[in-house]
């Protein structure tokens, strides 16, 4: 008995396995000895889609087409779908297997002659895994068997219990007709595929010791959803790794990554790709797979750069950066460190999305961690100066280790290459090809500092640094009048949007409107457009367009979501999702304990330091512009545009005494301290909590004792 495999690419190894054991099984006995079988193949459809056949046999009366499962747990009927311990693993395969067997059905009839068009065409689904599959409806489980039990049909005692009616003609005579048939025009060899999602093209990346390979993949019944397929191979650590647990401990520790992730930050979701696949122990085997959401225009790191790097401005590419540093001060405020940022796990997106994977070494606070392994498992190329000779018996961190990879990182993004290397490690040189302003030049020497302890501490630190830079910003009395250009909007916004209710008018016409049947506010400054003659006002226009962008592209969940904005024929319009919360005091008084007080003010200041880690600052904080919607801070009125040199507006109450010389993001961090200030003079009884050390941060900020109106030891309270 033979077994014609079209493309072993396309055969997961626990098929591979299942095939095996039919081969040995059948060349056995003499009853099946003479049977035929072809595996690895796509059967094309033009009419609908190309479907994947696992195996068909050739016996001595029908042909049969089978479907191999490799599933545990229990399985239960939910309509036409199949779940597997309560996870929905699609349509069931003995109806997706009877919609395969009525179109192979219909190719034999149209393409082949008698006699071979006459045969008896049968199917089942072949369990290979040791599922409980008891549930399922009788019609549907006549169709379904055991590995085991399968391979009794090599016997001609438990071929006539599986198949009770003998059929006529007989398949396996016409070998060389079907041969030619299932190699023929119908079928292609197939790809390979996992949990719907097939694999298109070569590998995307490649772990440098071969441990797993990325994939671009598509759904197969709907091309539009596209993953990012990891196909992993653990011969590679023979004699590391052998036992599944050994196995599982690395596989599914980024899952775990990702869900403490999920618990401390979950804004980070749109961030961090996250797993469409979600694997168990018992998942665990020589072929495993993994899923992550994978958004289609996103390009990993040097692809990013080198496809779209020379088109971007300088001021363009720092925002990138300062993106990219937002969320791993995010991460690192969450007690995360990556470890492994490289080209691999940066993906990039015009104009400045980025989002992070990768985190199978990342630190977090866990019981156990990857240890020794982490060198075997790391992917990224770059040697940290701590891990080579040259850094032996220097103390280090995660965090500095991160601020080292992202000032790379870094360099990649501004410079369009990577720092140059001596031996691996990466070294600060000031480009010979560009004017590197001198302060730049010393956030990236203080990043790529050989020395961890001289590095900036985390990437919170970093991202603060780089903000406090006086780079990337045109002196002001220079409008380039071309920045305007990809703001200009050909749409009439009392047209596209339609008044609904008038909230006011005066410098501006703010009104309700509705997009998609969720309720919006518009803002339109009537004839409020760039002028080279007056440039004061067109500074702050730019100033205010760019905000406006900056929230749009990476959105905050303490912003209302930016719809749509720019300039009009009827002038500069905002568009924003109306927020609909009670205010922050309201909110106060609704909690009942203190400490829920408590994680209202820490929501507040992890809010205002959120926002100010994009480079957004509101410069307005006061009760009033701060809701709580479905229990999470909003912030509304961040952005506005005012008339000429105007006062920036302020509520004095909520505003410092030295207010005309601190920056906008001092404003908000001593209105957010006065707001928790008053949040917690609500607190009748504070039982076992002692607010005291909280009481004196809050008054050390309001006091600017260190000179600097901060929240950061707030926050850390």
């Amino acid at each position: 008995m033979k077994i014609d495999i079209i493309s072993s690419d396309g055969i997961h190894a626990s098929e591979k396995e299942a095939l095996e054991r039919m081969r040995t099984a059948f060349n056995a006995s003499e009853f099946s000895q003479s049977w035929q079988g072809y595996a690895g193949f796509m059967m094309m459809d033009t009419t609908y889609r190309d479907r994947e056949i696992d195996l068909v046999l050739l016996t001595h009366d029908r042909l049969l087409l089978i479907e191999l499962k490799k599933w545990r747990g229990k399985i239960e009927p939910m309509q036409d779908h199949w779940l597997r311990d309560g996870e929905d693993m699609g349509r069931s395969p003995v109806k997706v297997l009877a919609d395969k067997w009525k179109i192979l059905s219909s190719k034999i009839r149209n393409r082949l002659k008698e006699p071979a068009r006459s045969v008896f065409i049968d199917y089942r689904v072949v369990m290979c895994g040791p599922a409980d599959f008891s549930e399922i409806p009788d019609d549907e489980k006549a169709f379904v068997c055991t590995l085991d039990q399968f391979l009794k049909i090599a016997k001609q005692g438990g071929y006539r219990r599986e198949f009770s009616t003998s059929c006529a003609g007989k398949p396996n005579q016409h070998l060389q007709v079907f041969t030619q048939f299932f190699r023929g025009r119908d079928f292609k060899p197939s790809g390979f595929s996992f949990n719907n999602f097939r694999i298109a093209g070569e590998a995307t990346f490649q772990h440098p010791k071969a441990l797993y390979k990325e994939y671009k993949s598509v759904k197969k019944d709907d091309q539009r959803h596209e993953a990012l397929l990891r196909r992993w191979d653990f011969s590679v650590l023979s004699g590391i790794a052998d036992t599944i647990d050994e196995r599982a401990r690395i596989a599914l520790r980024e899952h775990k990554v990702i869900g403490f992730i999920q618990e401390q930050c979950e804004y980070l979701d749109g961030v961090v790709l996250q797993p469409l696949s979600h694997p168990t122990r018992d998942d665990i085997d020589a072929d495993f797979c993994e899923l992550y959401r994978l958004p289609s225009r996103q390009l990993r790191l040097n692809e990013f750069v080198q496809r779209h790097g020379p088109d971007i401005s300088f001021n363009d590419r720092l925002a990138i950066i300062k993106v990219l540093l937002s969320h791993f001060a995010d991460l690192h405020d969450a007690g995360v460190a990556h470890r492994d940022i490289s080209d691999h796990s940066l993906w990039l997106e015009r104009p400045s999305k980025v989002s992070i994977s990768g985190l199978l070494t990342a630190y977090f606070p866990e019981v156990g961690t990857v240890g020794p392994l982490r060198n075997s498992l790391r992917a990224g190329q770059a040697v940290l100066p701590e891990d080579s000779e040259l850094g032996q018996g220097e103390s280090s961190d995660a965090f500095q280790g991160d601020v080292y990879l992202l000032g790379a990182a870094a360099h990649h993004v501004l410079f369009l290459s990577p720092p140059p290397q001596a031996e691996g490690i990466f070294q600060w040189e000031e480009p010979t090809d560009i004017t590197c302003d001198p302060d730049l030049a010393d956030w990236f020497a203080k990043a790529l500092d050989l020395v961890p302890s001289a590095r900036f501490p985390n990437a919170r630190v970093m991202l603060d640094a780089l903000n406090g830079l006086a780079i990337g910003r045109q002196p002001k009395g220079e409008v380039d009048m071309r920045a305007f250009e990809p703001y200009r909007s050909e749409i009439m916004p009392i047209v596209t949007y339609p008044l609904e209710e008038n909230l006011k008018q005066g410098n501006s016409h703010l009104y309700r409107s509705t997009v998609g049947g969720r309720p919006v506010s518009v803002k339109i400054w009537y004839g409020r457009r760039p002028d080279p003659k007056r440039s004061e006002e067109t500074h702050v226009l730019k100033a205010f367009l760019d905000k406006a962008w900056l929230i749009k592209t990476q959105p905050s969940t303490s912003l209302a979501p930016i719809v749509d904005f720019g300039i009009s024929d009827a002038g500069t319009f905002l568009v924003q999702h109306w927020v609909d919360g009670h205010g922050i005091f309201e909110a106060g008084a609704a909690c009942e304990t203190a400490s829920d007080i408590l994680a209202l003010c820490h929501q507040l200041v992890k809010a205002t330091r959120h926002l100010h880690a994009l480079d957004i600052q509101h410069g307005d904080l006061h009760p009033g512009n701060v809701l709580v919607e479905s229990g999470e801070v909003r912030f509304i009125d961040a952005i506005d545009l005012l008339q000429g040199g105007g006062v920036e507006p302020h509520n004095i109450a909520y505003a410092p005494g030295d207010y005309g010389t601190v920056s906008p993001e001092q404003r908000d961090c001593y209105a957010v301290a006065k707001i928790c200030a008053e949040l917690l003079d609500c607190v009748s009884s504070w039982g076992e909590t002692d607010p005291a050390p909280l009481r004196e941060e809050i008054r050390r900020c309001l006091d600017r004792e260190l000179r600097v109106h901060a929240l950061d030891l707030i926050d850390a309270l």
